[in-house]
């Protein structure tokens, strides 16, 4: 189905929301359950995870490529949020050391 990959998170794990009404899904995939919505600015926890698939979406105005970040609420609710929508880690560049 997808795999996953390991990182380093930001600080303490907390990272922000930059999308108003990030979907919060069940499962890295368009098409899932909606379990919950992020405001913008909100803190969330990143949970370790990130998929190694990359989504291409259409958010109006722009085009992005992401993979989906595991997150958890303040409250304890659990879920997937495109990457596009989170400041969250940023990758080495391939090839450099």
């Amino acid at each position: 189905m997808w795999a996953l990959e390991s990182i380093q998170a930001p600080e303490k794990n907390q990272i922000i929301e930059n999308i108003n009404n990030l979907k919060l899904r069940s499962s890295p995939d368009l098409k899932s359950e909606v379990v919950g919505e992020l405001k913008l600015g909100s803190k969330v926890i990143f949970a370790g995870e990130v998929t190694d698939s990359l989504y291409t979406i259409n958010l109006g105005k722009k085009e992005v490529t992401e993979p989906y970040v595991k997150v958890k609420t303040w409250k304890g609710l659990e879920g997937w949020v495109y990457g596009a929508g989170v400041d969250y880690y940023k990758k080495q560049v391939e090839g450099t050391y």
